[in-house]
């Protein structure tokens, strides 16, 4: 019933493989694929007024690969807020 939704996405839930670079890695998580759509889902929902990204550790991303992963997932949020605000203009919700 509210109004509003904040989403916090945090790294570790990604698994180790693809995220070595979260604070508390773990060999089961979501894989790419999963944390993308959960992130394009996330945005086209026009409660969420706030989203974030989580516990990333440099230190330990030694490839950068979190880092680009961490990229991709903000691309697939902007995609999925670019489709809400087309349903938007279209007068959905």
């Amino acid at each position: 019933g509210s109004d509003a939704a904040f989403v916090s996405l945090d790294v570790d839930a990604i698994a180790q493989c693809y995220a070595p670079g979260s604070s508390a890695p773990s060999p089961e998580g979501f894989n790419p694929e999963e944390i993308k759509i959960i992130a394009f889902e996330a945005a086209k929902n026009h409660k969420v007024k706030l989203f974030e990204i989580m516990e990333y550790n440099p230190r330990y991303d030694f490839d950068m690969r979190t880092a680009r992963l961490i990229v991709e997932i903000l691309a697939s949020f902007f995609c999925g807020y670019k489709t809400r605000i087309e349903i938007e203009k279209k007068g959905g919700k």
